[in-house]
């Protein structure tokens, strides 16, 4: 399927194309992702440099549709999991942008860990009344304009998730 973008966000200028980049030989992995060895061709130039890879996916979690239920005993990322997840061992797509959420944290925070200095049990339990969660200080402390709206469950955003991911159990 062909698709136009209607406003495209225009590269800047620190920017590379994917075709700049030459991935070399592994150097280094970890949970996360991995470090090559790789060249830039810029202005024609090459430099070699270090490319990092951040995996987005794959907590041995990973699969196609739009809900999972884990059944049985599993080892789980507690601190990286949506709250829903953790009490109904329910996998969706709002789970997943929710755990997405916390790649960008750990991004915005130079890797700091979400809920770093509470146990797993702690997280499981909940934390204390008076006491936000860095998400929590990022939704209500954050301008209005920069608040993302609140959607009811069954919106079209829902059914267009059901949708795509019926499509891709198909494929």
């Amino acid at each position: 399927a062909k698709f136009t973008l209607k406003n495209p966000i225009a590269q800047q200028r620190w920017e590379f194309h994917h075709s700049d980049v030459q991935l070399g030989k592994l150097i280094g992995e970890g949970a996360y992702g991995e470090v090559r060895e790789g060249t830039i061709k810029k202005r024609e130039q090459t430099l070699e440099v270090a490319v990092k890879l951040v995996k987005i996916s794959d907590f041995g979690l990973s699969r196609l549709g739009v809900n999972y239920t884990i059944r049985g005993p599993r080892k789980l990322p507690i601190k990286w999991l949506a709250p829903e997840t953790i009490s109904t061992f329910t996998f969706s797509l709002k789970t997943d942008v929710f755990t997405y959420g916390v790649m960008v944290y750990e991004i915005f925070t130079n890797g700091n860990e979400p809920w770093d200095g509470y146990s797993n049990a702690e997280v499981k339990k909940g934390k204390s009344d008076n006491e936000k969660s860095v998400f929590e200080r990022l939704v209500t402390d954050s301008p209005p304009k920069a608040k993302p709206e609140a959607k009811p469950a069954g919106s079209s955003d829902d059914a267009n998730a059901k949708e795509a991911g019926a499509e891709a159990q198909e494929k």
